[in-house]
């Protein structure tokens, strides 16, 4: 049947002097022919009408199990069959998305209606010679429908009565599968929508100008760690301070941003105010905290996006570590390649990514582990469910676990209640967001905050925080190489200060000889520096030490990757610096070179189900880690988690999977000596270095290593592991008796 014949058949009219659009996969009218048809039905006032739109339930599932030939030919079927199913009263039927359709019906009865809906939300189709041997399959799917009718009151566009209809599917998808929603004329939330889009198309001729005289501004919702409720970093939400309306809802001006594609100048401006806000606190030494920021999928496809963001950083000398850039879970679904090899060049830039909105309806947990970001973000509508129903309940729990056993922070959005708090708290989430907590403030409002937080900190056994260390860093850093402000740099150090550089392999002591390295290394660089992690241990009294990895970006002599290890002390006067070791590793002919092999485009190895059988219940640790992947660990045997004081989750949770994070940082360099030795040579004496517990004490060891193929080929280094302090306590038990 010919793509005219199928429109004519559905018993729609030609309307005269319009050119049709049809989609190439179903044969059924396209967004826009529907678009024009709504706004024929729209003039005749007198009559109303309403809209349906239906989304398969979970359709990513057929695609996983039969295929996207079968999925291509799911989508067509059902297309089909709504076409014959609805007839009566129904002016056309069409095809908005990707397993999304719209039907545009005579009238606005409820029964009606109802009665049209009920037979689409559980459908048996049969997808005829698209099985693995060409014979016929048959599929069960289930659908969602929205529901929306149009009584003549609003002044309405097309695409605003479309939305509608959406609103009320994401609905109907939230109460489950196989249902449907329909917005009621006396519905609080209807009217508000109506409101929100009527003023919305008052307001759509004055955005751009809006945009132009800097009328958007940032607010920042704090993410709070729910097991302490400190504040450890905030979402900037876009909020319109109107000259005359005062502040605008996004409801209003995201909608019209969107469909022009101007959105992407406010994501932009919304993260430059961050980099701003950054910076402005840094020149005031005070405490910073990550940023995330939201950016359209529009973002995605633009190749220099993630340039764009280096530039805008650079420009205001501020960390990238320090900004995590925040994508929705369907733009990942809808374009994957193309998106991911945005998110790779943005950690390249050092800047992290979150997924938002996870568990929306689109991917599925198996996807986590394909994906190279950092955070997820699970959706406010599992929190808005029933947490003592078993089932829901249950896949939230496994949502959070998969992606902690992944090394991803997982963040729990629209957290509102007591009673969510302590949920969130029991599946062990990182991060909390939500009404309880903080609704968004404008940004004085957020720096006293942060202020506040800081004031009323409850003492512990050391003042300082681990947020206050991670930014005294990035503050030194910034001083000595960024900015090159070396009166601020010498306010940060103890007199005695000592300096180990491996840039120009030499150790400078005391504050004076510091100072004049620097200023003869630095002198006509133009330096960046980019944060890949930061790992804070307290050791004893006011003495922190602070570890980590960074990127030197902007001087081709100093290009590189650098490891770093300093030792920190809590004063009356603020945190001062007194010793710093910082080793290079990528430097042509430096005795690390062979750590950098040649670059692979692995996934990240998880060795756990193959070789807990044989290394589970050995009494010693066993650590493996990849020698091509940037000495990632692809697995631990539970004695090593009960030599750190870890469990599992929190060790891949906390740590991320990354060796150099729980070494001592005094150990730092002779680990990488001996390791380089034991690569280079094949032979390497037992030797014992110290690794930092969760509780903050060290633990002693005894640790011998090889090198060998990993399960898939690539190269590992195994680790054997002999804890001294418990040796010595069993030898001297041995003695005693």
């Amino acid at each position: 049947m010919s793509r005219r014949k199928s429109f004519e058949s559905s018993g729609c009219v030609q309307i005269e002097g319009e050119e049709d659009g049809y989609d190439a996969l179903t044969g059924l009218p396209d967004r826009t022919t529907l678009e024009r048809r709504i706004e024929r039905c729209l003039a005749q006032k007198g009559r109303p009408f309403s809209l349906i739109v239906i989304d398969i339930d979970n359709f990513r599932s057929f695609n996983d199990a039969y295929g996207y030939a079968v999925g291509d030919a799911i989508i067509a079927r059902f297309g089909r069959y709504l076409q014959t199913s609805l007839s009566t009263g129904v002016e056309m039927v069409g095809r908005v998305g990707s397993e999304e359709y719209l039907a545009i019906v005579d009238g606005a009865d409820r029964d009606v209606l109802d009665g049209l809906t009920s037979d689409l939300l559980s459908v048996r189709l049969t997808i005829d010679g698209e099985g693995p041997s060409g014979e016929s399959t048959s599929v069960s799917l289930t659908a969602g429908a929205g529901v929306v009718s149009w009584d003549g009151e609003a002044a309405l566009t097309p695409a605003a009565l479309i939305h509608q209809a959406e609103v009320a599917l994401r609905k109907a998808k939230q109460l489950g599968r196989s249902r449907r929603y329909a917005f009621e004329t006396d519905d609080a939330e209807f009217a508000r929508l109506r409101e929100d889009m009527r003023l919305s198309m008052e307001l759509s001729v004055e955005i751009g100008d809006a945009l132009e005289r800097g009328e958007f501004e940032a607010f920042f919702q704090p993410l709070f760690r729910p097991s302490n409720g400190r504040i450890v970093g905030a979402e900037a939400l876009a909020r319109w301070r109107h000259p005359s309306r005062g502040l605008v809802s996004p409801a209003v001006f995201i909608p019209p941003l969107e469909r022009s594609g101007a959105i992407v100048d406010l994501d932009l401006a919304i993260f430059e105010q961050c980099c701003r806000f950054l910076r402005d606190r840094l020149d005031k030494g005070a405490v910073i905290v990550p940023l995330n920021c939201n950016f359209s999928r529009l973002h995605f496809l633009d190749d220099s996006f993630a340039d764009t963001l280096k530039g805008i950083v650079d420009r205001y000398a501020v960390p990238p570590s320090y900004l995590c850039a925040e994508i929705t879970e369907s733009a990942f679904v809808e374009d994957f390649d193309t998106v991911i090899g945005q998110v790779k060049r943005l950690h390249e830039h050092g800047f992290s990514v979150a997924m938002d909105d996870f568990g929306s309806g689109y991917s599925s947990l198996g996807m986590l582990q394909n994906l190279p970001i950092d955070e997820v973000k699970i959706d406010q509508l599992f929190f808005q469910r029933d947490l003592s129903d078993f089932r829901n309940a249950t896949v939230v729990y496994s949502m959070a676990n998969i992606a902690k056993v992944l090394g991803l922070v997982v963040v729990c959005e629209g957290i509102e209640t007591a009673e969510q708090v302590e949920f969130v708290k029991g599946i062990g989430c990182d991060i909390a967001q939500g009404f309880f907590f903080s609704r968004p403030v404008d940004e004085a409002s957020f720096g006293g905050l942060l202020e506040r937080a800081l004031a009323h900190e409850p003492q512990k056994r050391s003042p300082l925080r681990k947020e206050d260390a991670r930014s005294f860093i990035v503050r030194l850093f910034d001083h000595a190489f960024v900015r090159q402000d070396l009166d601020a740099f010498a306010d940060c150090c103890f007199d005695d200060v000592q300096w180990q550089d491996r840039f120009e392999e030499g150790c400078f002591s005391g504050i004076d000889a510091v100072r004049a390295h620097l200023e003869r290394a630095m002198s006509g660089r133009e330096l960046s520096i980019a944060y890949k992690a930061i790992m804070v241990n307290e050791l004893s009294g006011d003495l922190v030490a602070v570890s980590g990895e960074a990127v030197f970006t902007g001087d081709v002599d100093y290009q590189g990757v650098f490891y770093f290890g300093a030792s920190c002390l809590a004063t009356d006067a603020g945190v001062l610096l007194t010793k710093m070791k910082i080793d290079r590793v990528n430097r042509s002919g430096h005795s690390h070179r062979s750590l950098q092999m040649a670059a692979m485009d692995m996934e990240r190895l998880d060795e756990g189900p193959a070789l807990d059988q044989f290394y589970g219940v050995v009494p010693v640790g066993i650590i493996r880690y990849d020698l091509s992947g940037d000495m990632l660990i692809t697995y631990m045997n539970q004695a090593m988690f009960d030599i750190l004081g870890y469990t599992k989750e929190q060790f891949y949770g906390e740590v991320g999977a990354n060796l150099r994070m729980i070494v001592h940082p005094d150990d730092l360099d002779h680990l990488y000596k001996k390791s380089v030795e034991m690569i280079e040579t094949g032979e390497s004496e037992p030797f014992s270095y110290r690794f930092i517990r969760r509780d903050g004490s060290v633990a002693r060891v005894l640790y011998r290593q090889c090198n060998l193929p990993g399960i898939d080929g690539r190269p590992v280094t195994q680790g054997l592991y002999i804890d001294l302090d418990e040796a010595e306590r069993y030898l001297t038990e041995g003695e005693g008796e």
